[in-house]
C-alpha cells in the first residue's frame, strides 16, 4: 500500500500545482476580455465620429429627437433645399450622441463623449470620468475600472480624443491644439457575462484537470493491480515449485523403498505425501478395474482415518459413485470447491468423512483409468496449481506400483519356473563358447551323469570336448555341424540326440537354447535347458503316426464320418460336425445316435444306412439347409466290417453358389441393360423433342409438338405438363399421359415445388400435398417445376406406380428430370427469340412496326399482290406542325401524342394492315388488297378520330393534332417498294404544300 499511496499523493500535488499556476495565470481574463470588448466598441464610434468629422459634420431633418444644436454656431447650421426641405447641421459629437443614445436603448451599453471644457452641458464628465481625463492628461493609453451601478457590476472604460483639423470649426475656442488631448470616448458595460464566461472556463479547467487526475489514479490503480497479480503469480510459482520439489522428493524416497516395503507402504507414503503437499485434510487412492465399472478401494491417509472408519479392500461399482468419482467418468482432474452444497451428488462409501472441499485426479493407460487418488477439506480453495502437483505425484505413484507389481510377478514366474523345473526334470545349462566349458544346474547335471558314479570319475561333462566323448564321434560331428549352423543362422540352438554316460543306458536328451551376443553381434555364449525325452519315444511315435492319419483325415475338404448297426458315431471329421450342427442341429459326440431330429429325415437316413450295412453303396444329393443354404453330394459305402457303414461328401456349395451368382449377374446385367435400352429409348425421345422445339416458330406450334411425345415417354404412368399462359399467369394441361388426375388449369400457388422453386416429392401418406390434387395420391408423387432464371415455365407432374422398386424410381426421377429441363430451356428460348423478335421489328413507343421490318412486308406484300392480281396501297401520314408542338408543349408531350396515335393505329386498322413508325413523326401503313380510294376513305375516318382526340400533360390540356397523307397504289404509281415509297413521299409533300390536314393521292401528282 505505501507503494501505491506516495505515487497517488505525488499525482494529486502535481494536478494541484497545475489547476493552481492555470487558475493564477488566467485571474484577470474576465475583465481583460470586458476591456477588449469594450475598446472595440469604441474603436466603432470613434471611427463613426472621424468619419463625420471627415464631412464636416452631415446635415438631417428635424425632429423632436434631433432639434437643431443650439450651441452650434457656425454659418449654415440651418438650411432649406431647393424644393423646401428644412435640414439642420449636426457636427461630429452631436451625431454620436445621437449613435450612442440609440444604441444604448437597444443593448444597455451607454456610451458618452465628454472633456474637462466642454461647450453642451450634456457632455460635462461626472466624478469618475473627470479621474479618467486626468489620467489620460497624465499619458494614460486608456483608464478602466470597476464599478458597481445600482448594485450591478459594471466595467467603465475610456480611450482619449485627440483634436483634429476637422474639429477647429465647432471647438476653435478650446485652444488644444490639432493633435493634442480634446476629452475622451467612455463606455459603461454590464460585466456579468464575462464573470460568468470566466467562470465557466475555469469549471472547464478544473473539470479537464478532475479528469486527468482521476485517469491518473486509474493508470496507477491497474499498475497496483498489474503489480499485485505479477506478485500472487510469483507467489504460486514458488508455492507450485516447493510443491513440485516436495513431490519428487516424495516419489524418490518411495521408489527407494518400494522393492523393499512393498506396494501398500508406497500407497501409504503417497498418500501421506498429497496431503502434506496440497494443505489437505483427507487423502484417499483407489484402483479402478479392468472392466472400467468398478472401484477397488484401497487405502485413505492416517489422518483420514482418524476421523473416520472408511471401506476399503472391496469393490465399489462406478454407477453408485458420487461426484467424487467424476475424474473417472469425466477422465480429466475434478475440483469441487463447494462440495457439500452439489446437488445430486449421492453417496460417499461407508463411514467415510463429510466432504466440504474435494480434488481428483485419474491416471489413464491404454486400457482407461487405472488409478484415483483425491485429497479433501483444505482450509482454501483447490487451484490448478494443486492439479498440476496431484497429477504428477499420481503420475508417478502409479509408475511405482506398475515397477512394485511387475517385480512380484517376475518373482513369481521366477520361482513358478523353478518348480516346473524340478516337477517337468528340466535342466538349465550354458556353454562359452570361447572356450568350451560347460555349467550346469543340479537336474541338468543328474541327468547328464550316469547311474552309476564311480569315485574318482567325473560325474557329468563339464565341456564340449566331455561331451564329445559321451556322444560318439559320427553323431556329434553331425550335432555339432547343426548346433554350428543354428547359432550363425537363426541364433537358438534346438536338437534331440542320443547321450550314452560310460554305464548305463542309452538315454534321448533334447538340448534347447538361446544365443548370447556382444555389442559387435559376436556370439558369447549360448544359454538353455537340457531334458530326458528316452521315456516318451515309443509314444511320440505312436502320436505320429497318429497326427499323421488325423492330419490326412482333416485335411481333405470331404464330409467323412462311419457308424455302426446302430447307427451310432465311430468317427467324424470337423466337416462332418460341421455338417452334423446344420442339418441334425447338434453336434454329434463318437457314441451318439447319428439321426436328424425330424420324422422324415430320420426315415430317409436309416434307409440309407441299412442300404449301406447290407452292402450297397448309396447316393443322395442334399439341397440347402436355411440356417446356411449349403449343398452336398454323399455317398455311403460299407466300410468292410460287418454292420459298420462310412460316408463322405462333397460339398457342392461353392460350385451351387457360383451357379446362383452368375444366374443372378446375369438377370442383374439383364435388368441393367433393359434400363438403358429404356433409358436410351427415353434419351432418344427427349432428344427429339429438344430438336423439334428448337425448330418450332410459336409457342402454340410447340404445344402441338410436346403433347404426342409426352404420350410416349411417359407411357405406362400418370402424368402431365402445365405451361404457364401469358393471358392469365395460370397453369394449363398441355400434354398428359394415363390419368393424372389435375385440374385443367389452377394457379401458380396451388403447387409447393413451384413455391419453394425446387422438386416437390410426396411419398405414400406424406405431407404437405399439393392442393391442385383433390385428394393425396396413394402412392405418392413429384412435382418437377419448370423455373429459368426466375420465370417460370410450366409444372411436370407424375403419379408414382403401386409398388415401385428403387431403380423404377431412380429412372422415374431421371425422366421426370429431363424432360422437364428439356422442355423448359426449349420453351424459354423459345419466347425470347420471340420477344427479340418483336423488339428488332417493333417501335417501342407507338408499338408500331419499325422502319426495318416496313422494307421486308413491304417488299413481300407486292410480290403477294403481283401473285394475286390484287392492289397494294401505301399510305405516308405526317403530324402537321409537330415541331412547333414538341417546342411549345415539350418532347415528353409528343411522345404522348404520337403514342396514342399509335394506339388508334393498332385498334382501328385491319389486321392485314401493317401499320409502321417510319420515322420522328412521319407513320406509314401497308394496305394489301386495298385501293388507294378504298385506303383514301379509310384514311379520312383516321383523321378524323385523331382530330378528336382530348389529351392534357402537365396540367395542361393539348391541342388537338392534325395528319398530312400521301397515298400511293401498286402497281399503278410504282411496282417496285422503292418507287412506290417515293410516289406515297411525294403525295405527302403535295398534302402539306396544299395547307395540310389533307389526304393526296398519288393520281393528283
Amino acid at each position: 500500500m505505501r507503494h501505491f499511496w506516495l505515487p497517488v499523493l505525488l499525482w494529486t500535488g502535481l494536478i494541484g500545482t497545475f489547476y493552481g499556476i492555470s487558475d493564477w495565470m488566467h485571474r484577470d481574463d474576465a475583465r481583460h476580455e470586458a476591456e477588449l470588448v469594450a475598446e472595440a466598441y469604441l474603436r466603432k464610434d470613434m471611427a463613426f465620429r472621424r468619419w463625420v468629422t471627415r464631412h464636416q459634420g452631415v446635415y438631417v431633418p428635424p425632429t423632436a429627437t434631433t432639434p437643431p444644436n443650439p450651441y452650434l454656431e457656425v454659418p449654415e447650421r440651418d438650411v432649406t433645399t431647393t424644393n423646401g426641405r428644412v435640414l439642420t447641421l449636426l457636427n461630429p459629437a452631436y451625431a454620436t450622441r445621437q449613435v450612442l443614445e440609440a444604441f444604448a436603448e437597444s443593448d444597455g451599453i451607454r456610451g458618452k463623449l465628454t472633456a474637462l471644457q466642454v461647450t453642451n452641458p450634456i457632455n460635462t464628465p461626472d466624478t469618475w470620468e473627470r479621474t479618467a481625463l486626468h489620467e489620460l492628461q497624465s499619458g494614460a493609453r486608456y483608464f478602466s475600472e470597476l464599478d458597481s451601478i445600482q448594485g450591478v457590476s459594471m466595467l467603465r472604460y475610456m480611450l482619449p480624443v485627440y483634436m483634429e483639423a476637422g474639429c477647429v470649426g465647432c471647438h476653435g475656442n478650446t485652444e488644444v491644439p490639432i493633435g493634442g488631448l480634446r476629452g475622451g470616448f467612455s463606455v459603461t458595460m454590464p460585466f456579468a457575462p464575462f464573470q460568468r464566461r470566466h467562470e465557466a472556463d475555469r469549471r472547464l479547467t478544473a473539470g479537464s484537470h478532475s479528469a486527468a487526475w482521476l485517469l491518473g489514479l486509474g493508470l496507477l490503480g491497474l499498475m497496483r493491480r498489474r503489480r499485485r497479480e505479477q506478485y500472487l503469480d510469483e507467489v504460486a510459482a514458488e508455492q507450485l515449485r516447493r510443491q513440485k520439489e516436495l513431490c519428487s522428493a516424495a516419489l524418490l524416497d518411495i521408489s527407494t523403498r518400494a522393492a523393499s516395503e512393498g506396494e501398500r507402504s508406497c500407497v501409504e507414503s503417497g498418500l501421506e505425501a498429497a496431503q502434506q503437499i496440497t494443505g489437505s485434510t483427507v487423502a484417499y487412492l483407489h484402483f479402478i478395474n479392468d472392466d472400467q465399472r468398478t472401484i477397488e478401494l484401497c487405502a485413505w491417509s492416517r489422518e483420514t482415518l482418524a476421523q473416520c472408519e472408511a471401506d476399503y479392500d472391496r469393490h465399489y461399482p462406478l454407477d453408485r459413485a458420487g461426484v467424487w468419482a467424476d475424474c473417472v467418468r469425466l477422465k480429466r482432474p475434478v475440483i469441487h470447491n463447494n462440495y457439500d452444497q452439489i446437488v445430486g451428488r449421492r453417496g460417499l462409501p461407508g463411514g467415510h468423512i463429510k466432504l466440504q472441499r474435494h480434488l481428483a485426479v485419474p491416471v489413464m493407460d491404454s486400457i482407461g483409468v487405472r488409478m484415483l487418488i483425491g485429497v479433501g477439506n483444505k482450509p482454501g480453495d483447490y487451484v490448478a496449481t494443486d492439479v498440476e502437483v496431484l497429477s504428477g505425484l499420481a503420475e508417478g505413484l502409479w509408475s511405482t506400483v506398475v515397477r512394485v507389481r511387475a517385480h512380484s510377478r517376475l518373482e513369481a514366474n521366477e520361482r513358478m519356473l523353478r518348480e516346473a523345473q524340478d516337477i517337468a526334470r528340466l535342466g538349465s545349462w550354458e556353454c562359452d563358447l570361447a572356450n568350451g566349458q560347460l555349467t550346469l544346474s543340479d537336474i541338468a547335471r543328474d541327468l547328464l551323469s550316469p547311474a552309476e558314479r564311480v569315485e574318482g570319475e567325473p560325474d557329468a561333462p563339464t565341456s564340449l570336448k566331455a561331451l564329445h566323448a559321451f556322444v560318439g564321434s559320427a553323431q556329434w560331428d553331425e550335432h555339432f555341424r547343426r548346433i554350428r549352423a543354428q547359432v550363425n543362422e537363426r541364433g537358438e540352438v534346438d536338437l534331440e540326440l542320443r547321450y550314452r554316460p560310460p554305464r548305463g543306458e542309452a538315454r534321448m536328451l533334447r538340448l534347447r537354447g538361446s544365443v548370447l551376443r556382444a555389442p559387435d553381434g559376436t556370439a558369447q555364449r549360448v544359454v538353455g535347458t537340457v531334458q530326458d525325452i528316452s521315456s516318451h519315444s515309443e509314444l511320440n511315435l505312436l502320436r505320429s503316426s497318429t497326427s499323421n492319419l488325423s492330419a490326412l483325415f482333416e485335411s481333405t475338404d470331404r464330409v467323412v464320418w462311419s457308424v455302426d448297426r446302430d447307427f451310432r458315431l465311430i468317427i467324424a471329421n470337423q466337416a462332418a460336425q460341421r455338417f452334423f450342427a446344420l442339418r441334425f442341429g447338434k453336434r454329434i459326440q463318437p457314441g451318439d445316435i447319428c439321426l436328424p431330429l425330424a420324422q422324415d429325415e430320420r426315415e430317409r437316413w436309416t434307409d440309407y444306412y441299412r442300404q449301406a450295412q447290407a452292402g450297397s453303396s448309396v447316393a443322395a444329393e442334399l439341397d440347402q439347409v436355411a440356417s446356411d443354404p449349403r449343398w452336398l453330394d454323399i455317398r455311403l459305402a460299407p466300410a468292410g466290417q460287418e454292420g459298420i457303414a462310412i460316408i463322405y461328401g462333397v460339398d457342392l456349395t461353392d460350385r451351387k453358389r457360383a451357379e446362383l451368382e452368375r444366374q443372378q449377374a446375369m438377370e442383374r446385367m439383364q435388368a441393367m441393360v433393359d434400363r438403358l435400352a429404356e433409358r436410351d429409348r427415353h434419351n432418344s425421345l427427349i432428344n427429339r423433342l429438344h430438336d423439334l422445339l428448337q425448330s418450332c416458330r410459336s409457342e402454340a406450334e410447340a404445344r402441338q409438338v410436346i403433347a404426342p411425345l409426352f404420350g410416349e415417354l411417359f407411357q405406362g404412368f400418370d402424368a402431365a405438363l402445365m405451361l404457364v399462359d401469358a393471358t392469365d399467369g395460370t397453369l394449363h394441361v398441355a400434354a398428359h399421359a394415363g390419368d393424372p388426375q389435375l385440374p385443367p388449369q389452377f394457379g401458380l400457388d396451388s403447387c409447393w415445388g413451384l413455391r419453394r422453386g425446387e422438386p416437390h416429392e410426396i411419398p405414400p401418406g406424406g405431407s404437405p400435398v399439393c392442393a391442385h390434387f383433390g385428394s393425396a395420391p396413394e402412392h405418392g408423387y413429384c412435382c418437377q417445376p419448370m423455373i429459368v432464371d426466375a420465370d417460370v415455365v410450366g409444372l411436370l407432374s407424375i403419379r408414382f406406380p403401386p409398388a415401385a422398386d428403387e431403380s423404377t424410381l431412380d429412372n422415374l426421377h431421371y425422366l421426370v428430370r429431363s424432360t422437364a429441363d428439356s422442355v423448359k430451356l426449349s420453351l424459354s428460348n423459345l419466347r425470347l427469340r420471340e420477344a427479340l423478335r418483336q423488339q428488332a421489328i417493333h417501335d417501342p413507343l407507338t408499338g408500331l412496326f419499325n422502319r426495318r421490318y416496313l422494307d421486308d412486308v413491304l417488299n413481300h406484300e407486292l410480290v403477294r399482290a403481283q401473285r394475286d392480281g390484287t392492289p397494294l396501297t401505301l399510305a405516308m401520314l405526317d403530324i402537321d406542325h409537330f415541331k412547333r408542338f414538341n417546342d411549345e408543349y415539350g418532347h415528353e408531350a409528343g411522345d404522348l401524342v404520337l403514342a396514342e396515335i399509335g394506339r388508334i393505329l393498332r385498334e382501328q386498322l385491319r389486321r392485314s394492315d401493317v401499320p409502321c413508325r417510319f420515322g420522328g413523326e412521319e407513320l406509314a401503313i401497308v394496305m394489301p388488297a386495298s385501293s388507294a380510294e378504298n385506303a383514301t376513305e379509310r384514311l379520312e375516318e383516321l383523321a378524323q378520330m385523331i382530330g378528336r382526340l382530348q389529351l392534357a400533360f402537365g396540367g395542361r390540356r393539348l391541342p388537338a393534332v392534325t395528319l398530312s397523307a400521301g397515298v400511293a397504289e401498286a402497281p399503278i404509281h410504282g411496282a417496285d417498294s422503292a418507287h412506290l415509297l417515293r410516289s406515297a413521299d411525294l403525295a405527302l409533300y403535295q398534302a402539306k404544300a396544299q395547307g395540310r390536314a389533307r389526304i393526296v393521292s398519288a393520281t393528283a401528282v
